[in-house]
């Protein structure tokens, strides 16, 4: 998903864009998206390729979640 432009000795070197794509994995893999998913969501030069109803169901995922996480809680007090 990410790959780097070049090297400077044993390190190597990004652009300046990668930090906003790596920004953007992170929340994928903290929402529960695969890596798999989170590839398909960049076009093959980078670029964001998001599919919006990917992003509505697992957003709706994450609402049934949490009011399973709150029925649970509500249930211990």
């Amino acid at each position: 998903m990410i790959a780097s432009i070049g090297r400077r000795g044993l390190r190597r070197l990004f652009g300046p864009a990668i930090l906003d794509r790596l920004a953007l994995i992170a929340l994928g893999r903290a929402a529960g998206f695969t890596l798999d998913e989170i590839a398909a969501m960049f076009t093959s030069e980078g670029s964001p390729r998001i599919a919006r109803a990917a992003l509505a169901e697992k957003a709706d995922d994450i609402d049934r979640t949490i009011a399973r996480l709150a029925a649970m809680r509500d249930g211990l007090r």
